[in-house]
Protein backbone atom coordinates (compact mmCIF):
# COMPACT_ATOMS: atom_id res chain seq x y z
CA UNK A 1 0.00 0.00 0.00
CA UNK A 2 1.35 3.44 -0.97
CA UNK A 3 0.63 6.37 1.30
CA UNK A 4 1.03 10.06 0.63
CA UNK A 5 2.69 10.92 3.92
CA UNK A 6 4.57 14.17 3.83
CA UNK A 7 7.79 14.70 5.67
CA UNK A 8 7.31 17.05 8.59
CA UNK A 9 9.22 20.31 8.46
CA UNK A 10 10.12 22.73 11.23
CA UNK A 11 9.53 26.39 10.50
CA UNK A 12 10.46 29.36 12.70
CA UNK A 13 8.45 32.50 11.97
CA UNK A 14 8.42 36.07 13.21
CA UNK A 15 5.26 38.09 13.68
CA UNK A 16 5.15 41.87 13.91
CA UNK A 17 2.55 44.61 13.98
CA UNK A 18 2.48 48.33 14.71
CA UNK A 19 -1.20 49.01 14.04
CA UNK A 20 -3.96 47.90 16.43
CA UNK A 21 -1.15 45.75 17.78
CA UNK A 22 -2.81 43.60 20.42
CA UNK A 23 -5.90 42.84 18.35
CA UNK A 24 -3.89 41.99 15.23
CA UNK A 25 -1.37 39.84 17.13
CA UNK A 26 -4.20 37.93 18.79
CA UNK A 27 -6.02 37.47 15.47
CA UNK A 28 -2.88 36.21 13.71
CA UNK A 29 -2.09 33.78 16.53
CA UNK A 30 -5.67 32.49 16.52
CA UNK A 31 -5.55 31.95 12.76
CA UNK A 32 -2.19 30.18 12.99
CA UNK A 33 -3.55 27.89 15.73
CA UNK A 34 -6.57 27.17 13.55
CA UNK A 35 -4.29 26.05 10.72
CA UNK A 36 -1.47 24.31 12.61
CA UNK A 37 -3.26 23.21 15.82
CA UNK A 38 -0.93 21.58 18.31
CA UNK A 39 1.91 21.86 15.78
CA UNK A 40 2.63 25.49 16.72
CA UNK A 41 3.98 27.19 19.82
CA UNK A 42 4.60 30.88 20.45
CA UNK A 43 6.94 33.01 22.49
CA UNK A 44 5.63 35.90 24.52
CA UNK A 45 5.00 39.14 22.63
CA UNK A 46 7.38 42.06 23.18
CA UNK A 47 7.20 45.72 22.20
CA UNK A 48 10.10 46.97 20.10
CA UNK A 49 11.16 50.26 18.56
CA UNK A 50 10.84 50.57 14.77
CA UNK A 51 13.99 50.04 12.71
CA UNK A 52 14.60 52.33 9.75
CA UNK A 53 11.14 53.95 9.70
CA UNK A 54 9.23 56.51 11.71
CA UNK A 55 6.21 54.69 13.11
CA UNK A 56 4.52 53.46 16.24
CA UNK A 57 6.34 50.82 18.27
CA UNK A 58 5.94 47.24 17.13
CA UNK A 59 4.62 44.19 18.93
CA UNK A 60 6.71 41.15 17.97
CA UNK A 61 6.69 37.43 18.67
CA UNK A 62 8.22 34.25 17.31
CA UNK A 63 6.69 30.84 16.74
CA UNK A 64 7.85 27.38 15.80
CA UNK A 65 5.68 25.21 13.55
CA UNK A 66 5.82 21.51 12.73
CA UNK A 67 4.04 20.98 9.43
CA UNK A 68 3.87 18.94 6.27
CA UNK A 69 3.64 22.12 4.18
CA UNK A 70 6.32 22.99 1.67
CA UNK A 71 8.10 26.34 1.97
CA UNK A 72 5.90 27.84 -0.75
CA UNK A 73 2.70 26.51 0.81
CA UNK A 74 3.65 27.84 4.23
CA UNK A 75 4.67 31.23 2.84
CA UNK A 76 1.38 31.52 0.96
CA UNK A 77 -0.55 30.65 4.09
CA UNK A 78 1.34 33.22 6.17
CA UNK A 79 0.86 35.99 3.60
CA UNK A 80 -2.87 35.14 3.53
CA UNK A 81 -3.01 35.67 7.30
CA UNK A 82 -1.28 39.04 6.86
CA UNK A 83 -4.01 40.07 4.42
CA UNK A 84 -6.76 38.80 6.73
CA UNK A 85 -5.30 40.99 9.49
CA UNK A 86 -5.50 44.02 7.18
CA UNK A 87 -1.99 44.21 5.71
CA UNK A 88 -1.93 46.86 3.01
CA UNK A 89 1.54 47.67 1.74
CA UNK A 90 0.30 51.00 0.33
CA UNK A 91 -0.30 52.20 3.92
CA UNK A 92 3.22 51.54 5.23
CA UNK A 93 4.80 52.37 7.64
CA UNK A 94 1.50 51.19 9.18
CA UNK A 95 1.84 47.42 9.41
CA UNK A 96 -1.26 45.53 10.48
CA UNK A 97 0.65 42.22 10.42
CA UNK A 98 3.96 41.02 9.02
CA UNK A 99 4.81 37.32 9.20
CA UNK A 100 8.12 36.09 7.88
CA UNK A 101 9.80 32.70 7.71
CA UNK A 102 13.10 32.93 9.59
CA UNK A 103 14.03 29.27 9.21
CA UNK A 104 12.74 26.33 7.21
CA UNK A 105 14.11 22.88 8.06
CA UNK A 106 17.32 24.29 9.50
CA UNK A 107 17.99 26.74 6.64
CA UNK A 108 18.05 30.31 7.92
CA UNK A 109 16.24 32.95 5.90
CA UNK A 110 16.22 36.75 6.32
CA UNK A 111 19.68 36.80 7.89
CA UNK A 112 19.46 40.47 9.00
CA UNK A 113 16.41 39.61 11.11
CA UNK A 114 18.46 37.09 13.11
CA UNK A 115 20.58 40.02 14.37
CA UNK A 116 17.61 41.84 15.88
CA UNK A 117 17.60 41.93 19.65
CA UNK A 118 14.08 40.61 20.06
CA UNK A 119 14.79 37.61 17.80
CA UNK A 120 17.90 36.71 19.81
CA UNK A 121 16.04 37.11 23.11
CA UNK A 122 12.90 35.22 22.09
CA UNK A 123 14.70 32.28 20.47
CA UNK A 124 15.48 31.01 23.97
CA UNK A 125 11.73 30.70 24.61
CA UNK A 126 11.05 28.38 21.70
CA UNK A 127 10.97 24.67 22.50
CA UNK A 128 13.55 23.49 19.96
CA UNK A 129 15.20 20.08 19.94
Amino acid sequence: MITNRRTMSRIIISLGTNHDKYRNMSKAKDMLCGIFGSGISFTRSVETKPIGVVSADYLNALAVIETGMSYKEAEGCLKGIERECGRDRTKEPEVAMDIDILEYNGKKERLKDWERGYVKALMDELALD
